[in-house]
């Protein structure tokens, strides 16, 4: 996603069933970022969410939360009283593993395998960053995760205080492997689940050879 994240399908498509979605929050960037994408992500698509934290306990205040957000972006009808007021049925999970090593937290993903997992980085154009490269590319190679990336200073699609959408185009690079078409599968998809937005999606070609 061009100027405002970067999304890799590296493993399956988006299933026709609502899909579960796993945001990870850690101690190296804001968590509000994520969490809009995420719970957004999350509202379009009736899917599941759940939401692990892995920082230490003294920052789990600044997680927003689930109702509060959806009540601050209106997504509530107007008759909807405030004891009807919980999570627009979405199903939402918290957990806290605060500690949990590398191969751990991997270990989760893999049985876990949600269909999306959305992460704040701190750079746009590394995301070593994200507890130390090796674990970041771990993440995004060795697990073939479908992940979204949200880098730290960029432009996000999902306005934190109202959950507006605002993306124009979407660039994908395309190389002999991986497969492109698990790529654009994949955003098809997603686009379904956000009918207010229609960017252009422009194919980039990289390497020597076209596929």
């Amino acid at each position: 996603m061009q100027n405002s994240a970067t999304e890799q399908e590296t493993r399956h498509y988006l299933p026709p069933r609502p899909p579960s979605l796993t945001l990870v929050l850690h101690g190296q960037v804001s968590p509000v970022p994520s969490f809009a994408h995420a719970l957004r992500l999350a509202v379009a698509s009736n899917g599941a969410l759940e939401i692990v934290d892995l920082r230490n306990a003294r920052n789990g205040s600044d997680v927003p939360s689930v109702q509060k957000t959806l009540e601050q972006w209106r997504l509530f009808p107007d008759h909807c009283g405030p004891g009807e007021k919980k999570t627009l049925g979405l199903r939402v999970k918290k957990t806290r593993e605060q500690g949990q090593s590398r191969k751990e937290i991997g270990k989760r993903l893999d049985n876990d395998a949600p269909d999306l997992l959305v992460i704040g980085t701190q750079s746009r154009r590394r995301i070593g960053h994200l507890f130390g490269q090796d674990f970041a590319e771990h993440l995004a190679h060795s697990h073939r995760q479908t992940t979204l990336y949200l880098p730290t200073g960029v432009q996000p699609f999902v306005d934190p205080k109202t959950g507006r959408l605002s993306l124009d185009s979407i660039l994908v690079p395309v190389a002999n492997t991986p497969p492109i078409e698990p790529t654009f599968a994949f955003l098809r998809r997603l686009l379904t689940f956000l009918p207010e937005i229609d960017p252009t999606i422009t194919g980039l070609h990289a390497g020597d050879l076209f596929p």
